[in-house]
């Protein structure tokens, strides 16, 4: 008599082996132009860049402070709830686990789930959205890109983006209630 594994074990294994088939179908896709083009989207994403981000952002509205500041509490709880996580969870890169997959540049550090950049680009779309501020758009275009850009790399599996997504989601909800509650004491 054969033990079977509990079903947490099977499902954690099949969603594994999910995520490594779409990454494999992703990755696919990737060619010299399009890797470039995805690496430039995605370093737009690093978290040095949010304050040049947040001070564009400033300038193309007026020098109203909101839209500046939800890109920066966006990009800060975001960054707050995703790093801790990815540090305590640890899944490995797919770089770490199939060799045969080689992307093209580096990462930042040595984990990938969640997605830190898919959870700050969502942040600020949806921080900017639910304030209905200029280029709330054009950022909800760029945090798709930044999340389909991270797979096509092979920086990250397809979950680990996904649940940077809804981090991502949270933080920018979140972020949007903060700039309207500091907005309303000014």
């Amino acid at each position: 008599m054969s033990a079977r594994a509990p079903w947490t074990v099977t499902t954690a294994r099949a969603a594994h082996a999910l995520d490594v088939a779409l990454l494999r179908q992703i990755h696919g896709f990737a060619r010299p132009g399009l890797t470039q083009s995805f690496h430039l989207v995605c370093r737009m994403a690093d978290a040095i860049a949010w304050p040049v981000h947040a001070a564009a952002v400033l300038l193309v509205g007026g020098l109203r402070p909101a839209p500046g500041l939800a890109i920066v509490f966006a990009t800060l709880l975001a960054t707050m709830i995703s790093q801790p996580l990815k540090r305590s969870i640890r899944r490995p890169r797919p770089r770490e686990r199939l060799p045969d997959l080689r992307p093209p540049y580096a990462d930042p550090d040595g984990f990938s789930l969640p997605s830190g950049h898919a959870a700050a680009a969502v942040a600020v779309a949806v921080a900017l959205s639910a304030g209905h501020f200029p280029l709330a758009g054009l950022y909800l275009v760029f945090a798709a890109l930044v999340c389909l850009g991270r797979v096509v790399l092979g920086a990250h599996y397809p979950g680990d983006v996904l649940a940077g997504a809804a981090i991502g989601w949270f933080a920018g909800s979140l972020a949007a209630q903060l700039v309207a509650s500091a907005m309303a004491l000014l």
